[in-house]
């Protein structure tokens, strides 16, 4: 339970620390689209990564409290359970989704690499059709 109150504390500073930072940014690209700015968009992801976790850390802190039975007329062994499926779900979607902007990033790569080796084959073969 600690851990999640501290966990919520943290998240709360980040977002504050980064909701400042994109609207600073915002001001400075209030004549262009925001949301082509690489930096703009690294910045927003990232703060709707913090939110995600802020939320499983604030249902964390339910699911303890119904686990302790610090309010048992309040928190029921049903909102626990459901709760605890909640922050379980949301755990595995964090799991998932960075297993898979990696193999995003390896298949581009791949494919970059696939593309270059390509174009330097037909390159070498119009030479060697020409010679």
């Amino acid at each position: 339970m600690g851990s999640s109150i501290c966990t919520t504390l943290v998240e709360l500073g980040e977002l504050r620390r980064l909701s400042k930072s994109m609207k600073k940014l915002e001001k400075n690209l209030k004549d262009s689209d925001k949301h082509k700015n690489e930096e703009y968009c690294a910045k927003l992801q990232k703060s709707n990564e913090r939110t995600l976790a802020l939320v499983k850390a604030g249902l964390d802190i339910v699911v303890a409290v119904g686990l302790l039975q610090l309010a048992p007329k309040k928190v029921t062994p049903r909102v626990t359970g459901a709760l605890g499926f909640a922050t379980s779900f949301i755990s595995c979607y964090q799991v998932f989704d960075s297993m898979l902007a990696d193999k995003v990033v390896l298949c581009v790569a791949v494919a970059s690499i696939t593309t270059q080796v390509q174009g330097k084959l037909k390159w070498e073969a119009c030479f060697a059709h020409q010679a």
